[in-house]
Parts: structure tokens; C-alpha cells; sequence
């Protein structure tokens, strides 16, 4: 009996040693950036933009050789309600600096042409029916605060002469469930449409739209952004032309992920449409942040129980145990309370270089959906905005399970 009682006894010894250890990994690169820490805490005092996203521009500011770029993406993870705003103060920095005015957006011609009709005409109804369409297949950018931000985008361009104004140009696949059948049938353009003035701008789309309709139906996706970019820069003006818009993470990559090569990367490799033209910004959301997430890819206990299509759940890059960017320590000490940190990670004097900050996640949930930069931190992006407490998204239609019962609180 004794050597049984001593058996199990040095068995739950192992077993409090096995947990201990499994509980103690995640905090282990947290111990190693803090004692690498010292340099990026005196650059990030020196050289990073403390953010306001209460203001119309959000304190944005950019290194001089930022804006002799041609093409500006604003890359997101899906589901965070404070991008929509830092997107909205993007668009105004770089109108405000450059004079930029085709948002270059992750929609097809047909959804950029009901955008365009809400934006610059003040009839929402064709935009809604494209938000009515993503609601009816659960898919994220169907949200109340995307369909907010086309009201600013309209308000901002009612005080905007007919030149300054911001115009949608859709440069992605056709989604065959959200109303392109009611641009299908346009005529072609009556003259090649351009760069040069409002009306020109708007017929880009038509001009898109018809030639995707002409590709095959098994067309890849990126065949499809990639084609319809190379006919803008054809276009009378679009050479000269400057661009903003806001992608997916991926999409805004400049080095390969995952050992894929993203639109940013090739769009500005040597011979891309954009060659060494593109410039990135990559947003990450710190300090109890919430997602709004499509249900049915999440396990059965994250699904609410009366069926609703997304979850509220908490989502940061800073949960050691879950998922946590490297570095982020001395970002979240120097920005302090102020709502985001922009953070020039191709300043002459930047530590981002080499190493994993900014780049390489940790923790459990890394572990099983790896995301994985083939580069360090300048290299995948011009800059990255750390944001912090953001709540998820809402539904255009019905309700978003609020996993934690904290997402929906004031």
C-alpha cells in the first residue's frame, strides 16, 4: 500500500510540475522581450504618434517619404468597431495631405457603384440593399458603423468641391449574392472613362464591371483585383493617380504569410502595378477588445443559443495565454491612455528591423492558427497603429451574442 501511496504521490507531483510548466510557457516570451525592451521603449518616446480617434484625422502623421507612395492600405482583422474610425480619419489625412480621392476598395464594381450613389448623391437604397445581402450571408462587413462611415464619407463630401470628392472604385471579384444586377445592365461608357474629372471616376466602375462579367466564372479572386488594378493605371490619369483603401490583414502584407504572397506584396514587387509604390498600415487591437465574429465558425459553447449569425468575443493582441503580439509591453507603456500608438516602423532610426516584434504571436491559440510574417516588422509594413479597448462591430440586422455579458456594457 505504501508503494502504491508513493506511486501516486510522485504522479501528482509530475502532473503539478506539467501544469505549472504548460501555465509558465506563455509568459516566457514576455520575460524575453522584456529584457530586449530598452531600445524600442526610447524610440517609440521619440518617434510615435499618440493617437485621438475623436478627431477628425486622429492625430495621424506620417514620416515625409510616407506620402511619395502611390497606393495607401489600412489593413484590419474583421470585426473591430474603432477601424471603421480610423479609416474615416485615414481617408481625411491623406485627402488633407495628398489630395487623394478614389478610396481602391475590397468591394466589387457593382457594390462600389451603390456606395458611390449614397456618397456623392445622398440615395442610400442601393447601398443598403449591399449591406442587406452581407447580412443574409453573415458576413462581417455587414455592421451598422461600415454603414455609419458611408454617412460621414457623404458629409465629408457635401463641404468637398466636385474634385475633391471621394469616390468608390471596386476592384474586387463580383459577389453574385449582393445586387450586381442592378449595374449589370449599363451601358458600356460612351467615352474611356479616367482620372480626370468626377463623371470620368464614377465610369471606371462600369468599365470594370463589364470586363469582369467577360472573365471566366472560375477565375481566381486575385486575378480578378490584380487585372481590374493593372486597367486603372491604363486609364487616362491613373498612372498619376493616388490611392487609399481598407483591406483585410492579409491582403496589406508586403512579405509572404504563411508562405503566401499577399496583394500588397505583389502589387508593389518589381513589375507590380504599384512597384515600390505601395505603403501599409497595419492595425492591432490591445486592452480588452471585442470581435465581432461570424458563429458559424466558431465551436458549439461560443454560439449564442437562439441562433444569432455573429459572437461578441474578447479578442487582443495582448492576452499572453491566448494570443499575444511580441512587444507590445513597451508600446502599451508609452501609449499610455491615449485611444492608439502609430508606430513608423521604417523611420531611419527604427529598431523594427529585425526580430520578432510586431509580427510574431504567442500563446495557445497561436499555437493552432499560426499567422506568420516572413520578415520582421519593417519589412511587413510601413507602420503599425496599436488600438486599444475596442468594442466589436454590430449586425445590420439582429443581434450579436455577447459571449462574456462585458461586450455590450457602456
Amino acid at each position: 500500500m505504501r508503494i502504491v501511496l508513493s506511486v501516486l504521490k510522485w504522479i501528482a507531483i509530475f502532473l503539478a510540475l506539467v501544469l505549472l510548466a504548460i501555465a509558465g510557457l506563455p509568459q516566457l516570451p514576455v520575460a524575453k522581450d522584456m529584457l530586449g525592451k530598452g531600445k524600442y521603449a526610447a524610440f517609440l518616446e521619440a518617434e510615435a504618434v499618440p493617437l485621438d480617434l475623436g478627431a477628425a484625422e486622429a492625430g495621424l502623421s506620417f514620416e515625409r517619404s510616407f506620402y511619395d507612395h502611390s497606393l495607401f492600405m489600412l489593413n484590419e482583422i474583421h470585426g473591430y468597431a474603432d477601424v471603421q474610425t480610423l479609416d474615416l480619419a485615414m481617408m481625411r489625412h491623406l485627402h488633407e495631405e495628398l489630395g487623394i480621392r478614389t478610396y481602391y476598395a475590397e468591394l466589387s464594381p457593382a457594390q462600389a457603384m451603390a456606395f458611390n450613389a449614397y456618397v456623392l448623391d445622398g440615395d442610400d437604397a442601393p447601398a443598403r440593399r449591399v449591406f442587406d445581402g452581407w447580412a443574409e450571408t453573415a458576413t462581417q462587413w455587414g455592421n451598422k458603423e461600415f454603414f455609419a462611415k458611408l454617412g460621414a464619407v457623404r458629409s465629408f463630401n457635401e463641404a468637398q468641391p466636385d474634385e475633391g470628392k471621394i469616390v468608390f472604385v471596386g476592384v474586387d471579384t463580383i459577389n453574385g449574392t449582393v445586387v450586381p444586377e442592378a449595374f449589370a445592365n449599363r451601358p458600356w461608357p460612351s467615352e474611356v472613362p479616367g482620372f480626370t474629372d468626377l463623371a470620368s471616376i464614377r465610369a471606371v466602375n462600369d468599365l470594370l464591371l463589364k470586363n469582369a462579367l467577360l472573365r471566366p466564372s472560375d477565375v481566381g479572386r486575385y486575378t480578378h483585383i490584380l487585372d481590374n488594378t493593372g486597367l486603372l493605371k491604363a486609364l487616362p490619369g491613373g498612372a498619376g493617380e493616388k490611392f487609399y483603401g481598407l483591406w483585410g490583414l492579409f491582403h496589406g502584407g508586403q512579405v509572404q504569410i504563411n508562405g503566401l504572397q499577399p496583394l500588397a506584396m505583389r502589387l508593389g514587387a518589381e513589375g507590380g502595378h504599384f512597384e515600390g509604390k505601395v505603403a501599409t498600415v497595419t492595425s492591432i487591437c490591445v486592452a480588452d477588445c471585442f470581435n465581432m465574429m461570424p458563429a458559424r465558425g466558431l465551436p458549439g459553447p461560443l454560439q449564442g443559443p437562439d441562433g444569432e449569425e455573429f459572437t461578441l468575443i474578447p479578442m487582443t493582441f495582448d492576452n499572453p495565454y491566448l494570443s499575444r503580439m511580441r512587444g507590445l509591453g513597451e508600446v502599451l507603456d508609452v501609449m499610455g491612455d491615449a485611444d492608439g500608438l502609430l508606430i513608423p516602423t521604417r523611420h531611419p532610426d527604427s529598431p523594427y528591423t529585425d526580430g520578432p516584434r510586431l509580427v510574431t504571436q504567442t500563446g495557445f491559440l497561436a499555437m493552432l492558427q499560426s499567422f506568420e510574417y516572413d520578415g520582421a516588422a519593417a519589412d511587413a509594413s510601413d507602420a503599425f497603429i496599436a488600438h486599444q479597448g475596442s468594442a466589436g462591430l454590430t449586425p445590420w440586422k439582429g443581434e450579436a451574442f455577447d459571449i462574456t455579458g462585458e461586450a455590450l456594457k457602456p
